[in-house]
């Protein structure tokens, strides 16, 4: 190499120029490649003239080697995000940058002195490596602008290294942070995470291919019903799953959930030990097991004390403002009127006092309100819902360890099932009946 160029370049690249250049693949020719990417000027034109069709077959991010004006001096490397063209371009001070190839695990590995495997290691994160060195890779990784190669990593493991979350609909106040929660723990885990909007919901064909294997290790359901087919469909595929606050009958899956039933009766023994006694409720449809137990769990309460819930206080539908306003203002239209009305979701619950505010009825004096979730918006001064709180984000976390440790066959062959506790958290939307 010539004296003074010291520049961290991919083989295959020097030797595609010297293919196109039409130089002797030789040591002499490579020799030719690296002096005319020094000298600059016309030699260079040339080869990025007649390597202009390389586009698609040189590496996507260039390294940068810079040379100032009087002098030589080595400088570290560092690169750019990819670009359609590789022409040299002059920085300040008269500086070149030549874009040549991408920073792979081996260059990491000769900059620091280390073997490839060390690097390999420390990046993933594995623990035979020491936090001193592991330190030490990830801060020149990001110097350089090292990006791994998934697509090579997916060739030798067989594995994306990603995990799909699919959810039914976007708009829960209760998905935001626990999306958040997933994300930041795949990472730390060294898995990516892709955001899946369930294909039962959108009609959409295409977006099933989304929950392939290839594209995904495993799946992480938030929005999984008795009766749903995209479930189905992935059991059937034995790719690895976890149902988050959910369960389906029937199927042999890791779940992770709240305490759904003991949640209905602390809403039950707080209503009634408040005074009410004509209880309304506004639920999902029964096919959504997580609804299915509270509400189941809210009857046993009720029964337990000599009461009970009349169908005709009962209202399910889907979840939305707009139905769940449809449903509000069908049960507040009823005479004798409900006191009380138990909500098995915080955004039923604002859709109920949105509705009972349009109809003049004063929340906590002539109706009582319950929501479940805990949600941000139910801590709101301006709402001060009473509601059940889940730990929505830990169970989110949990959920993808648990779903890694399946991949990596750290799990037990048998399914698991976590049950996180819940509590009552009273607030000011509800009081004794008038």
């Amino acid at each position: 190499m010539l004296r003074g160029y010291h520049a961290l370049v991919e083989p295959a690249a020097i030797g595609l120029a010297v293919e196109v250049l039409g130089l002797h693949q030789s040591h002499q020719g490579r020799r030719c490649v690296l002096r005319r990417l020094r000298q600059g000027g016309r030699g260079n034109a040339e080869v990025v003239q007649r390597s202009g069709r390389m586009g698609s077959r040189l590496p996507a991010a260039h390294a940068h080697h810079r040379y100032e004006a009087g002098h030589r001096r080595r400088s570290l490397p560092t690169w750019s995000e990819p670009v359609r063209s590789y022409a040299p371009w002059r920085g300040p001070a008269g500086q070149f940058t030549y874009s040549l190839g991408m920073v792979t695990s081996v260059d990491l590995a000769r900059h620091l002195g280390l073997s490839q495997a060390t690097v390999s290691r420390a990046l993933r994160g594995h623990p035979s490596v020491t936090e001193k060195t592991r330190q030490r890779v990830v801060e020149a990784a990001q110097a350089l602008g090292y990006r791994p190669d998934l697509a090579a990593r997916m060739l030798v493991t067989r594995r994306a290294k990603a995990l799909g979350i699919v959810v039914a609909d976007f708009r829960s106040p209760l998905y935001p942070p626990a999306i958040a929660a997933m994300q930041e723990r795949s990472a730390a885990r060294g898995y990516r995470m892709a955001l899946i909007r369930d294909p039962e919901e959108t009609q959409d064909v295409d977006a099933v291919d989304v929950l392939n294997e290839t594209i995904v290790d495993g799946l992480i359901f938030m929005s999984a019903t008795d009766d749903s087919p995209t479930v189905a469909r992935v059991a059937a595929r034995e790719t690895p799953m976890v149902l988050l606050s959910r369960g389906v009958s029937g199927l042999r899956a890791d779940m992770v959930m709240s305490d759904d039933r003991a949640g209905g009766e602390l809403v039950a023994d707080h209503l009634v030990g408040l005074g009410h006694r004509r209880i309304a409720l506004v639920s999902v449809r029964r096919t959504v097991s997580n609804g299915r137990d509270r509400e189941d769990g809210m009857r046993d309460a009720l029964r337990a004390r000599g009461l009970d819930l009349p169908e005709e206080c009962v209202r399910r539908g889907s979840i939305s403002h707009a139905s769940g306003m449809e449903m509000a203002r069908s049960l507040l239209a009823m005479e004798p009127r409900p006191t009380a009305v138990f909500c098995s979701t915080d955004s039923f619950a604002f859709a109920v006092l949105d509705a009972a505010s349009q109809l003049g009825i004063r929340v906590p004096e002539e109706l009582s309100v319950v929501g479940f979730d805990d949600s941000e918006p139910a801590r709101w001064s301006m709402i001060n819902l009473t509601t059940v709180h889940q730990p929505f984000t830990e169970m989110a976390a949990k959920a993808v360890d648990v779903l890694i440790d399946r991949l990596d066959d750290r799990a037990d062959s048998k399914v698991s099932q976590t049950v996180f506790p819940v509590r009552l958290v009273e607030r000011g939307t509800t009081a004794a009946p008038a």
